[in-house]
């Protein structure tokens, strides 16, 4: 006998883990095949690319961590950027 007021079949579930389509956006519908994840090597091969970059400023004035690019790039224009800014600054340059 369940005691409890609610019953397992009509408990809400509370989604822990993020789905698929959230981890990789616009990866799979049925019967289409993923893109597969970058090797370790390319991934590295990029952050290397980065670090080499010539506009790159590795400082930052107000303490939060977010880098400065001396050309002026970024999302806001302003010249501040992320890591992932700056990786896919690099991505685009390559392609």
């Amino acid at each position: 006998m369940d005691l409890h007021p609610l019953s397992h079949a009509q408990a809400p579930i509370r989604r822990v883990r993020p789905t698929f389509a959230e981890i990789y956006p616009g990866g799979t519908t049925e019967g289409e095949a993923a893109t597969p994840p970058p090797s370790l090597a390319s991934d590295l091969a990029e952050l290397a690319r980065v670090r080499a970059c010539p506009h790159l400023e590795r400082r930052t004035d107000c303490g939060c961590g977010v880098n400065r690019c001396r050309a002026g790039r970024g999302p806001r224009g302003d010249g501040l950027v992320t890591l992932d800014d700056c990786r896919a600054c690099v991505r685009n340059a390559t392609a």
